[in-house]
């Protein structure tokens, strides 16, 4: 992704955040802190030329930690939120065995920024949505740090959305599932037969799926 094109995103939608509830009689602020964890992979092509097979990938571990700041409106069943974090993606190289498969981790600052609905007016039961904009601090493979020319490999910006359910476990938790996909690659290969034939350039998509605990510790209530 272009690095302007991520900052004219990044902006305009901390400024969306900002300025739209505050215009549809805002009801609920509050604020807290959440973790995740769960799996993530790349999604790439999987070519079999003339008996050639190209092997994928497969998952691995993804962690989160992120501060929530959110709104609610319309009689609480309407939301936005902002969830500045870090998370960590990646994928696991199939190889000969599963031992010997190297994992190649992406550790990302993140900003998250969704809608949802809350069918019951509260927070028993939330649906959401939204983009996630992500900035790559460092890439490692099997822990060991990468190389300057191995790192330009890897695009520094992505792109990312996602969908989600939410539900209250207690009076300030909460529990919810989420799955991510990239929009934007976070590499592109070109592949190539055993005869040095190009068979193409794809791209690679980051994607994950996580279950995270959110504990808010803040809360203000407005009339509208």
């Amino acid at each position: 992704m272009n690095k302007n094109y991520f900052n004219v995103l990044f902006y305009s939608a901390l400024l969306i955040f900002c300025l739209f509830p505050g215009n549809a009689n805002a009801q609920e602020h509050r604020i807290g802190f959440q973790v995740g964890a769960g799996l993530t992979n790349v999604s790439m092509p999987k070519l079999n030329v003339e008996g050639h097979q190209i092997h994928g990938s497969s998952s691995t571990s993804s962690y989160a930690a992120a501060v929530v700041i959110e709104r609610t409106f319309k009689k609480n069943k309407l939301g936005i939120n902002v969830e500045p974090g870090f998370i960590k993606r990646g994928f696991k190289t199939n190889g000969a065995t599963g031992l010997l498969s190297p994992v190649t981790a992406f550790y990302y600052s993140s900003l998250p920024i969704s809608c949802f609905v809350q069918p019951l007016g509260n927070d028993r039961l939330r649906l959401s949505c939204g983009l996630e904009m992500a900035y790559l601090l460092k890439t490692t493979v099997n822990d060991a740090s990468l190389t300057p020319a191995a790192k330009e490999l890897y695009n520094k910006y992505d792109l990312l959305g996602f969908i989600g359910v939410q539900a209250r476990v207690y009076h300030k938790l909460s529990l919810g599932v989420r799955v991510n996909r990239a929009f934007t690659p976070v590499t592109s290969v070109e592949y190539s037969n055993d005869q040095g034939e190009s068979l193409g350039t794809s791209g690679w998509y980051n994607m994950n799926a996580q279950l995270y605990a959110r504990y808010y510790f803040y809360q203000s209530t407005s009339k509208s």
